[in-house]
């Protein structure tokens, strides 16, 4: 999930942020009978579900997580009255490909290896589209931790240590 405004918070005083709000919407606490109704539109017209939460002070925190690539939109209403700056265009790009990912180096190599000394290795993801590396070193002994160091180098490109 992430989260994205909409709007700047000095323009609209009871806030909200990309998502579907419950039925009545959140109440600002600055003005309670302000009706608040956010929703993300998917690509095909269809509701992509997400969470509210009232921080309080008059602005909503909304988090969703599209399942599906392409062009979504955002709509928050206050009133019923679009606010400056609604509906707000979203693009959701795809997921990279794990499978497209290459790794090699000699921190990969089956012999070789000294145990204290870190083993490095490279992963290109350049086919395998956006997205960031995250790598897990499994060991039959469950007492085994190695924590991996992933540094990205470029567009794709990363070292791992």
């Amino acid at each position: 999930p992430f989260t994205a405004s909409p709007y700047e918070p000095e323009t609209v005083k009871n806030g909200g942020i990309p998502g579907v709000g419950d039925k009545d919407g959140p109440k600002s606490p600055d003005e309670e009978d302000t009706d608040i109704k956010v929703a993300v539109i998917g690509p095909n017209g269809e509701p992509v579900d997400c969470t509210v939460v009232d921080k309080g002070d008059g602005l909503f925190d909304v988090s969703y997580k599209p399942t599906k690539e392409g062009p979504h939109k955002v709509v928050v209403t206050a009133n019923d009255d679009l606010v400056p700056g609604a509906p707000v265009p979203v693009d959701v790009f795809p997921n990279g490909d794990a499978s497209k990912c290459k790794a090699s180096g000699p921190g990969l190599e089956p012999k070789g290896l000294v145990a204290g000394k870190p083993g490095t290795f490279k992963v290109d993801a350049t086919r395998a589209g956006d997205g960031d590396v995250e790598v897990v070193v499994t060991s039959p002994n469950p007492k085994f931790d190695a924590g991996v160091k992933v540094t990205k180098r470029g567009k794709g490109i990363f070292d791992c240590e």
